[in-house]
């Protein structure tokens, strides 16, 4: 396994890693979530974080621009 040559450009611009991070965020605010609240907000981080892993997967199918084509 190798980086990609523009692995710099697709870190800094791809909406995919972007879409990802926030992605770890929302897990780790639902994993957190249990412990301050229970009851509270736990589900809609899930449903929250599965969109956004849904969008994630299409942008890093779709054609975006300034990635150095």
């Amino acid at each position: 396994m190798r980086l990609i040559p523009e692995w710099r450009v697709v870190l800094t611009k791809a909406w995919s890693i972007k879409l990802m991070a926030l992605s770890c965020f929302l897990s780790a605010a639902e994993a957190s979530m249990q412990f301050v609240q229970p009851h509270m907000l736990g589900w809609k981080f899930a449903v929250l974080n599965t969109c956004v892993v849904g969008a994630a997967m299409l942008a890093r199918v779709l054609a975006q621009k300034d990635m150095g084509d």
